[in-house]
């Protein structure tokens, strides 16, 4: 086998390319091409003055480095293997808006325009988006396009005894709907009908423990991940200064059997976090790739990142970004009438994580922080998407998502990241959720190549449509 190294000035790395000559005389030679490039590229060889062309495909392996092996055995379309090749790429990509061939970015007017948001998923078999307003006692279902509708079928309503939604999470071939009572439906991503309910009360040992509260939560699996508060069954002795719970990090094992309730056995504190302020904004904390449960501890002092291994230990990742891990105590006790008022404006003037999400192998931390060309008396916030490698504790790159808005929530898809813009947050717990902004996930996935790639000179427009 013949190995020829190829450097090309128009990549950044070295490919390589490897000759397997067929039985025959006459038969080609057969290349495997292994690229440098990221994807929407198109390789091609140069043999003298002929060009033979790889075809376009994906040619980046996650890490932003050199991929194996991604255009296999391809004819070199030559009797016999040149002795001098050069590596020619030819970019597809658009670079801005105004390519004709590639995704855009976009944005759309909500129909109705909302007025609180919780969590809120992807539901693949309606093709859009259902979100949480604990406030409302309401799950609304928003379509790419931005056309609202509530979703209050009376099947869902009754899974509950005291019906406020707080959580929504997939789960197996539906989601999970957790309210603010602590009980938890399965629901059909079909028709939103109830399943089965279930409470957190039996462990394997015959004990039982209360699940108080829970304010974020993943689940792969049958694992059950979530921030919350747990605790023993009170005794009608127990001391009126113990609280009888801890606040933290909790796992419960979900059992779904055939026409039975949910069951969620041995349910147990592995971090407990006495500061719970941060995980009252509504953000996403916690999530799942096929590698595993993520998680961010917001603190009192430092926000850490952590893998939750199925042994229940905890594996700390350093690639959380250290401009972001410092934190200090929220100065609000969340007291009183104008309490989300004032902790939701001292959020933005601060520099912090505020969501985590997967998608792929990788997971993605989104930060936020006070824009400094705002101007004087006007507020705008930088909103960074981190792409992290977990598998190698790595940064990979960030992006800039192109929004200034007081507050997001962000949903993934496929194809698209959904990023909902929400207005500053007033009394009563209200803010103005106006529009739908559409990124594609390409542009997500391949942060260096990405037109919202952070070390990108402008600031790219996603116009209304």
């Amino acid at each position: 086998m013949k190995r020829f190294v190829i450097n090309s000035s128009a990549a950044c790395l070295v490919i390589l390319l490897a000759t397997v000559p067929l039985a025959g005389a006459a038969s080609p030679d057969i290349f495997t091409l292994r690229c440098a490039s990221q994807a929407g590229y198109t390789w091609a060889a140069l043999a003298g003055n002929k060009e033979y062309d790889f075809g376009a495909g994906v040619c980046v392996d996650g890490n932003g480095q050199c991929a194996p092996a991604i255009f296999a055995d391809t004819p070199l379309l030559s009797p016999t293997a040149p002795s001098v090749l050069k590596a020619v790429l030819k970019t597809r990509r658009a670079v801005n808006n105004q390519s004709s061939t590639a995704p855009a970015c976009s944005r759309s007017t909500l129909t109705d325009p909302l007025g609180w948001m919780g969590t809120a998923v992807w539901f693949a078999h309606s093709a859009e988006i259902v979100a949480v307003n604990p406030y409302a006692n309401k799950l609304v279902a928003i379509s790419p396009n931005g056309v609202v509708r509530t979703e209050n079928r009376s099947q869902t309503l009754s899974a509950f005894q005291e019906f406020l939604p707080a959580r929504l999470e997939y789960f197996q071939d539906g989601y999970l709907l957790a309210s603010t009572a602590s009980e938890v439906a399965a629901i059909d991503g079909k028709y939103y009908a109830r399943v089965a309910k279930g409470n957190f009360k039996e462990n394997s040992d015959g004990t039982a423990t209360d699940i108080r509260s829970i304010r974020d939560m993943v689940v792969l699996g049958s694992d059950l991940v979530a921030f919350g508060s747990i605790g023993a069954e009170q005794k009608p002795d127990a001391r009126p200064d113990n609280p009888g719970f801890t606040l933290g990090f909790f796992h419960a094992r979900i059992e779904r059997l055939p026409k039975k309730p949910l069951s969620f056995k041995n349910a147990k504190i592995f971090l407990p976090l006495e500061d719970q302020r941060y995980y009252l904004l509504g953000h996403r904390y916690i999530t799942a790739t096929a590698d595993g449960i993520f998680f961010v501890s917001m603190g009192k002092e430092a926000a850490k990142l952590y893998q939750y291994l199925p042994s229940g230990q905890l594996r700390l990742l350093t690639a959380l970004p250290a401009t972001y891990s410092s934190l200090r105590p929220l100065k609000s006790n969340f007291t009183g009438p104008l309490a989300a008022e004032a902790v939701f404006d001292e959020i933005e003037t601060l520099r912090l994580p505020a969501g985590l999400y997967g998608q792929g192998r990788f997971i993605y931390l989104l930060t936020r922080e006070p824009d400094p060309q705002a101007g004087l008396g006007k507020r705008a916030t930088i909103w960074l998407l981190h792409q992290i490698d977990p598998r190698n504790d790595k940064l990979l790159g960030s992006i800039r998502l192109p929004t200034t808005a007081n507050h997001l929530t962000i949903v993934p898809s496929p194809s698209t990241w959904y990023i909902f813009e929400k207005g500053r947050v007033t009394g009563g717990a209200q803010q103005r959720i106006e529009s739908i902004l559409r990124v594609p996930a390409d542009w997500v996935a391949r942060p260096h190549e990405s037109p919202l790639s952070n070390t990108a000179s402008e600031f790219v427009d996603c116009p209304f449509r």
